[in-house]
């Protein structure tokens, strides 16, 4: 979804937030000079989860649902 999103918007950064009931998952694509290993594990920290990956993509768990707005408002913040 990343991939497909990134080629529709050509150069950026997406970041996508999966909530379930129990858990969250992150991704990050960047084609900027945004590194998207630590835009996703510093979200993860927010939440009690660990990822990482490489400075274009990177991916990221964390079990506390209830703190995903302040995983979204610290990406928003990141970036703008």
């Amino acid at each position: 979804l990343a991939d497909r999103i990134m080629d529709r918007i050509g150069q950026g950064v997406v970041f996508i937030a999966n909530a379930t009931s129990d858990k969250l998952f992150l991704v990050a694509k960047s084609k900027t000079d945004v590194h998207a290993g630590n835009l996703v594990k510093e979200a993860a920290l927010i939440a009690g989860g660990s990822g990482g990956g490489r400075p274009d993509f990177a991916q990221a768990g964390a079990k506390d649902v209830s703190k995903l707005q302040a995983i979204l408002d610290h990406v928003r913040g990141q970036l703008s």
